[in-house]
């Protein structure tokens, strides 16, 4: 039963792996996510660093993550659909995420 329970799990993860890289019409491209994560980022370091944190942060941070949609035209809702996409497709997320950190540590110099 165990055998069978972890062949399965294998199964599953592997199957959920694997993926077409060809991102939907209705889906924000890789750089546009890119860019929004960068921001968001931003945002969250920002307000840390300045102690705003608690109900503070929650009062201002839609504010900010707003603006950030605007500056890119689309809404929360639309980038949640398309991060949700990208969680399906792992490796195309990884990169994004590594491009991010990257990104990041680039303006932290």
């Amino acid at each position: 039963m165990r055998r069978l329970f972890t062949l399965a799990s294998i199964a599953l993860i592997l199957g959920s792996c694997q993926s077409s890289s060809e991102i939907p019409k209705d889906v924000l491209p890789r750089e546009t996510v890119k860019q929004i994560l960068v921001e968001a980022n931003e945002v969250e370091g920002a307000l840390k660093a300045n102690f705003i944190l608690g109900d503070s942060a929650k009062q201002i941070a839609p504010t900010l993550y707003a603006q950030i949609y605007e500056r890119h035209q689309t809404t929360a809702e639309e980038f949640k659909k398309s991060i949700d996409w990208y969680f399906e497709h792992p490796e195309i997320l990884e990169d994004i995420q590594k491009d991010v950190v990257a990104k990041l540590l680039e303006e932290e110099r």
